[in-house]
Formats: C-alpha cells, structure tokens, sequence
C-alpha cells in the first residue's frame, strides 16, 4: 500500500488492523473463522467508493485469503468505524460492521475472490458451449466469469429478482443466471428480524413472478451456503441445515435428501 503512494498507519494499538489515508480500515472479517476474509471498510461520506475498491485491490494482490470485501455506507465516519474495531480472543482485529447499521440501501460493496479457475465452474463452462450467462448479486462479485453476458452486483433483493425477470427473457433459446439474495444475511448479521421477515417477503413475491414465466425444460434451483439467524444473539453465520429446493414445469416431484457437498448442484 505505501509503495502505490498511500499512507499506512496502525488502526488500533496492538492489533493487526490498518489505517489507510486516514479512512479506509484494512482488517479481519469477525464474522467468518479466523484467517479467511479480509474487509476493507470506509465512510462514503468522505471517501469515493472507487477509493476504497482500489484499496482492495491493492490488498488482494498480496494476501493469500479467500476473499477481499471492500465495503463502505453512508452517515458514518472514521471515528465511528474505529470505535467499533475490536482485537477478539483469537488475535483477529477487524470492524464489527453490523454495528455500524450501515446495511442499507447506500450499502456499497465487492467481493474480491481468490484461486479458483473459472474455467471449470458451472457459468464459465455454459457460456462455452454458447449460451449466455448472466451473474446478478453477490454472484457477480464472488464467481468470476469472463464470458458472461451481463454482470451487476446489485444488493437490492427487488432489483436482483427483476434483473432475473429480464434477463430470463431475454433467453428464449436457454442460458443460466445465477443470482443472490444477499439481504437476508446482512439482515441476521445486524440481527434485525424485522428486516429480514422483510426481506424474505420480497423474495417471496419475486419467486412467485419468477414460477409464472418458467416454460418446459427451464429448471429453478435455490439454496443456500449458510443460516444467519437474525434471533441467535450474535452477528455470526449460524449452522442450521439449508434449503435445497428444485421446480421446473414437468419436473417430476422426488425427495433429494441430504447432500453431503453443494458441489452436487
């Protein structure tokens, strides 16, 4: 970071954290194991997101982690990013965004993934047999695919399902899109369940359009990587088994068990 000309200075004495310009905190995700996520955190107020991605970038380039979420929102600043930085029992030293209640529509984010070759994932492998591809939500963040058609990594759950809407219409010879309804997490990590019951309404209104406009041989897949239990006492992901649920016009009902890997999806 110093090398590309910014200035770098320790967040929190003792800890592992980082002061970038004065702003923008490079530290620990405290809501994932130790050593698997990094976040870059600043005040949109003050700094342009744009700022903050690069500063992301910058720290993707050397760390050998899972992901880099550059992340910022609004009404906060500096003070208030510090004064929820906390060094945990295990010697992680990062923000406990939750408590920033910065989740909202203002909410920018990227994640910035690491290692994986898309040449044998699902989307980059559609789009070379020439279909088109489209990644919407976190999707577009997390699972990277140079071939694809369209790409927006919109939070929004009501602009997720409507670019789902489109973009299914826009595929009348067949394609994939996958999307993420990323707000029910945001939701359990602030512990809101009022959100969150609000958030799964929505959700609910646009699967129910997305069920009207499926014609045969389309097929519909949700599921889950993580509970977030908005009730649970605490910002973490929470370990209750996940939906696994597939609907598609003539699909024949039949029970899919338990899986042991979401690599059978």
């Amino acid at each position: 970071l110093e090398q590309a000309g910014h200035r770098v200075e320790d967040a929190l004495p003792g800890g592992s954290a980082l002061l970038v310009d004065g702003q923008i905190l490079v530290g620990d995700n405290l809501e994932t194991d130790p050593g698997r996520i990094y976040n870059v955190t600043g005040p949109l107020d003050t700094v342009p997101f744009e700022r903050i991605l690069e500063v992301g970038r910058r720290v993707r380039q050397v760390v050998q982690v899972s992901r880099v979420i550059a992340l910022g929102g609004v009404g906060i600043t500096v003070e208030d990013i510090l004064a929820h930085t906390r060094t945990t029992p295990a010697g992680q030293t990062g923000v406990v965004t939750p408590e920033l209640h910065i989740y909202n529509e203002h909410y920018r984010v990227r994640h910035l993934g690491y290692g994986i070759d898309p040449a044998v994932q699902a989307p980059e492998l559609v789009a070379s047999t020439g279909h088109p591809v489209a990644m919407i939500g976190k999707m577009a963040d997390v699972v990277e695919c140079p071939s694809a058609r369209w790409r927006d990594p919109v939070v929004d759950t009501d602009l997720v399902l409507e670019q789902v809407l489109e973009q299914l219409e826009q595929m009348p010879d067949g394609g994939y899109i996958a999307a993420t309804v990323q707000e029910t997490d945001l939701m359990g990590h602030e512990q809101d369940p009022v959100r969150y019951a609000e958030v799964l309404a929505r959700a609910d209104r646009g699967i129910a359009r997305l069920l009207d406009r499926l014609c045969p041989g389309d097929l519909l897949i949700i599921l889950a990587d993580h509970g977030n239990d908005p009730l649970i006492g605490h910002s973490l992901h929470t370990r209750e088994q996940v939906p696994l649920l597939a609907f598609g016009p003539g699909l024949r009902p039949a029970a899919l068990g338990v899986r042991d890997t979401m690599a059978d999806v």
